[in-house]
Order: C-alpha cells, then structure tokens, then sequence
C-alpha cells in the first residue's frame, strides 16, 4: 500500500469561516452518543482571538497575551487527555497543537466538516431579521424569498420516503423525535407497552432512555412497559452462524418473550404493544446486521398483534448504510414512523419525524404539514426554522450531487474487503462487518476461542490518536472500533487509516507474543503477573507480594536485573504516552495484557 500524504495545513480563512460573524469562530463537535454531549465542553473564542489571515482560535493567550483558563476548546472522545479541537475541514479536524487528525468517527457530519453549500446556506438564512415562535404568525420574516424557502425542506425530504410517510414533523433531536414517535404509537393504538432489541440506544431523554437499554446498569430493572428482545447476533450470540437453525431460534425465543408478556399483561388489563422500535442495523450491540429475512419476519409478527413499527435511524439514514437513502430501504421494509436526526443538518440541530396522515392526527394538537397540499392543513407548530431548512436543503443537495450513497458503498466495501485481507496475516481481527460508510472492526484475544479483546481495542484507539486518526471503540465487549466517517471519505482517507491499523495491530500482536514467552519464563523462576487498575501489568516476585523481600537485597537484585532486560515489551495506552518512562517499580516495564 502506497504511503498516505496529509493534504496541506488546515489555515484558518475563508473556507473554515464560522456561520454568522465571520470575526468570530464558533466550533461545534456533535458525538454520535447523547451521553457523551452531556461532558462536552463548548469553545467560543472571543472576536478579538484573530490574526490577519483570519480567525485563529489561539487557546493558549487571550487577546492581551496572558493565559485564559475560562475558554476551553471542545473536549473529545478520550477519557485521558481528551482533543481540544480547534477547526475542522472535509474528513480532517486540527488540536490546539496543530496537530491534525483523519476523523473516522464524525458521525453527525454526514456531509463533511464546515462543507461550502452548507456554510453558505447557514449564512444566508442568518441573514433573517426576525424568527416569529407564534403559530399564528403568517408574517415570519422580512425576507420573504427565505422564508418562502422554509417550507421546501419537508416536501423534498418526505419525497424520498414511500408514499405513506407523507407527514413530516420537524424537532431538534433524535431524542425529541423519538419521545414523540413513542407518543404517537401510543395515542393511534390505544397501548402502552413497547417492545426494543437488546443492547439498543433510542436517546437521553426521560422516556427514550428508558428504552434504551444500552443505558441501564447492572442492577437496573427494565420498566414494566418495555419488553426486550434479543439480537440475533451470529458472531458472539447464544445461537451462531456454525447453527443453520440459528435464526429460526432467534425468532421463537423473540415469539416466547412476547407471549409471555401479553399474558401477563392480560391478567392485569388489556392494554397490548404500542410499538416496535429499532435502527435497521443494531449499531450499539457491536454493529451487528442482521438477515434481511430475519428482520422482515419479526416486523410482520409484531404487525400481526397490532402494534406499529418505528425505524430509528438517527445513525443510519440518509446515505449512511449505503445502497439506499435510507437504511430501512435495504430491507425493503417500510415503517410506520421513520425517525431522522442531526446527520440531515451535517450536525446542525435538526430532526425529522415521518409517518401517515391518519397517525398523524392521533395527537389531538398536532398540527400536520403534508406533502399533499389538497387539504390546506399547513404545519406551523413543527415548521423547520429558517436555518435548519437552508441546511437541511443544502446536505440534500449535496449528498445527491456529490453521489455520496455511491461513495458510501464503494468506499465502505474498500474498508471491509481490505480489513478481511488484513485478517490473514493477524490473529486478533475476529471479524469486519457493516454496511456503507458503517464499519466494525472486532478485536479478539484469538481466533480459536474469539475471546473479546476490549484492551487491545483501547490500545489501538489511542495508538491511532497518536498517529493522526480518531475512531470510537463500542459494542457490548467494548472491542469493536467503530468507523463512521463524513459520507465523502475518500479510498485515499481509507488507505491511510488501514495502513495505520495494520502497523499498529502488528506491532500489539509482537507484544502480546512477547508477553506470553516472558510471563512463562518469570514463572518458571518464581515470578508471578499482577494487573493495576490502568491495565497495565506490575511483575512482581512471590516473596515481594508477600512482604518476604525488601530492598535490593538478594532475590529482589536478581529480579530487577533480570527484569531490566525485558525492554521488548512495552504499552502505549490511557495515561501512557509513547515512549515515557513506566511507573512500575524499577525495572521500567510496562506490558500489554489482555490475556488472562
């Protein structure tokens, strides 16, 4: 594989202007999770931080030279020592250190860091005067060709939905839009309970975290009016791929949970299932995709006792998974809610819901904009404002002039076929998986047992933050890294991050051999392996653990100098930058383990 060339410095100019104010520099960082929004610190650096060729977000000196501790740049992704972003352009962000990053995690920025179409539809509709919040206002704006504009965004949008999503409410959020799907199963049923997939995330909110069982904790029960069902993961699930009736156990066991609920629910009262709710792929329950004719049946079994079909795709719409628009597309379902977030406003707040007329009217208040104008019903309640419509009409634009879906594909297969080719010549890739510009990576001990490898996961995260890439690691092992970069990342990006990976899990698995020749060794000489709590490994003797042995004396002298020729193995990891000194007693070893 060629060697990958960093396009030019990113320098602060026209092209990285920030919406609005162009003395000013405003840098927002969407992360994919709502848990991680809430420890977020939001950088606004202050108009006088500039230089002449621009806004330069400088954190280090406030206008006067001297150290200002109360801006703080955008904090990212990492528990130790997290990026302080500064600006961002296409797939690629920049530290306050200068330092830029291939970011394969934007997640929300479906179309690209601060995209020109994007920049100058946001300018354009700030240039509004006045955003009346009265739902009888019929006079918005003082500009009224932007204002006309405002209502384009729903009708282009619900055009690339089937025919019976013919209603679009506009929110801020995924979590909004998916507390108010769950409010019109309820109100259009007359049921209460719902029904989610294991593992799953629907948003932060009161009710959608209660649905989200990714965010229970071990002593958490789940609410009397959610019922859970399992993945149908042939990977690392109860019933695998090695079992032709695999799938068909699945959905028996989804069929018995079930039942069991709506016969509990009949000695108490009638009520039955609202609603199911689910992302096309299960992308917190280690990206897992299931068959097409999997999801297909339990979609008609869960019809079949009358409950509605909500499809969360928050993650996946809109180009992400490739092949279709819409992830739900792929499996040639058709929801009777689809859900949508702030990947249509490239990060921008901006949410979607889309269902039918007659769901629609289900809530009593809920004044309805259709794609049908026949009836003069006209949405002021949940309009887009002028700035998510301008937005939202320009990553339509973009994503079908630039052929983004195409590029989700192409480059999405490059990433996948080129990690299968990788999994010759390394014994910890387990197994690649994901549609479009959607990719996980597990990490496993070996591929004999497939015993997670969740430290090796954040060894790779963070050697990969020290070479210039940024990842997420997830899944219900935490051993899968995630890739879900900008819809326009390139074959070339891609190239560069998988010869980055391979260096780095060759290097790893070096280590992990070179561990486990040593760890034999010192225990044939009495020594014995201890893990601290930084996953990092102290090699000490029996009688020092037993407090037998102090000082240099004897046996001790004869660790510490047969330890101090150890220096093969070494960890780069949380708290452990690459080459510093070790604080593991005197021999200056630290070692990879995730063997146990």
């Amino acid at each position: 594989m060629k060697d990958y060339i960093l396009p030019q410095k990113l320098v602060p100019g026209q092209e990285l202007a920030s919406i609005g104010d162009r003395s000013r520099s405003v840098f927002l960082i969407q992360c994919r999770d709502g848990w991680v929004d809430k420890g977020m610190d939001l950088m606004l650096p202050h108009k006088n931080m500039q230089s002449d060729n621009g806004p330069e977000c400088s954190l280090k000196n406030d206008s006067h030279g001297s150290t200002n501790k109360s801006r703080k740049p955008c904090h990212l992704m990492f528990e130790q020592n997290p990026l302080r972003i500064i600006r961002s352009l296409g797939s690629f962000m920049e530290d306050e250190d200068g330092q830029q990053l291939l970011d394969c995690v934007s997640g929300v920025c479906q179309v690209g860091h601060c995209h020109p179409m994007v920049l100058e539809a946001a300018q354009r509709a700030s240039a509004l005067a006045h955003i009346s919040t009265d739902s009888n206002a019929h006079v918005i704006s003082s500009v009224d060709i932007i204002v006309k504009d405002n209502y384009h965004y729903i009708p282009r949008l619900l055009a690339t939905l089937p025919k019976n999503l013919n209603v679009g409410l506009v929110l801020h959020s995924g979590s909004e839009a998916n507390d108010l799907a769950l409010q019109l199963s309820k109100e259009f049923t007359g049921n209460h309970d719902v029904i989610v997939f294991e593992s799953s995330f629907h948003g932060c909110l009161g009710t959608v975290s209660a649905i989200s069982p990714k965010t229970y904790n071990n002593d958490f029960n789940p609410r009397d009016w959610v019922t859970i069902i399992p993945v149908p993961d042939l990977f690392r699930g109860q019933f695998r791929s090695s079992d032709p009736e695999a799938l068909e156990k699945y959905f028996e066991q989804t069929k018995e949970i079930i039942q069991t609920k709506l016969n509990e629910n009949r000695k108490i009262c009638s009520l039955q299932f609202a609603c199911l709710i689910t992302e096309p792929i299960f992308t917190f329950h280690s990206l897992t995709i299931p068959e097409k004719s999997y999801m297909q049946r339990v979609v008609s079994y869960i019809r079949s006792l009358g409950a509605l079909i909500i499809m969360d795709e928050v993650q996946t719409g809109l180009g992400r998974l490739g092949q279709n628009l819409w992830g739900f597309q792929n499996y040639e379902i058709v929801p009777d809610i689809l859900v949508a977030g702030k990947p249509l406003g490239n990060g921008y707040p901006l949410a979607v819901l889309a269902t039918s007329t007659e769901i629609s009217r289900s809530l009593k208040d809920c004044h309805k904009y259709s794609r049908s104008q026949e009836n003069g019903e006209h949405l002021f309640q949940f309009v887009p404002s002028p700035m998510q419509s301008a937005i939202g009409c320009a990553v339509l634009d973009v994503v079908c002039q630039e052929n983004l879906v195409a590029n989700a594909d192409e480059v999405g297969l490059f990433i996948r076929n080129s990690v299968c080719g990788l999994m010759t010549s390394h014994t910890t890739i387990g197994d690649v998986r994901g549609s479009g510009l959607l990719v996980g990576i597990e990490l496993v001990q070996d591929m004999k047992t497939l015993k997670p490898a969740p430290k090796l996961a954040e060894s790779v995260l963070y050697r990969l933050r020290q070479e210039g890439i940024t990842v997420a690691v997830e899944g219900i092992n935490n051993n899968v890294l995630i890739l879900i970069p900008p819809l326009n990342f390139s074959k070339q990006e891609a190239g560069r991050f998988l010869q980055v990976f391979d260096q780095i899990v060759t290097e790893l698995e070096k280590q992990m051999i070179c561990q486990v020749s040593w760890g034999n060794e010192l225990q044939r000489i009495g020594l014995k392996l201890d893990e601290s709590d930084q996953s990092f490994l102290k090699w000490r003797s029996k009688d020092e653990q037993s407090g037998n042995l102090s000082g240099d004396s004897g046996q001790g002298s004869s660790i510490s100098s047969y330890m101090r020729g150890m220096s093969c193995i070494s960890f780069y990891g949380p708290g452990s930058p690459k080459d510093s000194d070790s604080d593991s007693g005197s021999s200056g070893l630290t070692a990879y383990n995730d063997l146990d």
